[in-house]
């Protein structure tokens, strides 16, 4: 499935490691979900570098990923993210996962996480400030 970028916010390079694949040389479905963690971690360092992580901030709710294509040892891989819904405590991060070869920027998974503004001092889930909202609707 042919890239085309439509309006992701962040995006991260990330290497494909020979202990990544299995004995089929592709990239096994447990290391999508890693190259999506960079990608939540590029997002929330782009968008929201004021957030004090001992007090406050999210946790992952819910992955999950469609996978299209495989990934192979020497291939060039970018992991895409985007706001999508945005609720009163969570956010919706739509992902893409594209792969570069000599046939061009390919689509190779897709996912979704979301993630839930969390008080960490009192351990539990709190409401979005309008400040962390602001930053996703600008």
């Amino acid at each position: 499935m042919k890239f085309e970028n439509q309006e992701y916010q962040v995006s991260v390079d990330v290497q494909v490691r020979f202990r990544d694949t299995d004995m089929l040389g592709h990239v096994n479905n447990a290391v999508y979900l890693s190259w999506m963690e960079l990608g939540r971690m590029a997002f929330s360092d782009s968008k929201w570098p004021f957030i004090e992580w001992k007090n406050e901030g999210f946790i992952l709710a819910h992955v999950s990923i469609d996978y299209v294509e495989p990934v192979f040892l020497n291939d060039i891989v970018r992991v895409y993210m985007r706001a999508g819904k945005i609720g009163t405590k969570s956010v919706h991060l739509e992902c893409i996962i594209t792969k570069q070869d000599k046939r061009g920027e390919r689509v190779t998974a897709k996912g979704l996480n979301i993630i839930v503004a969390f008080d960490y001092a009192n351990n539990r889930s709190m409401e979005l400030p309008e400040h962390w909202v602001a930053v996703l609707r600008n």
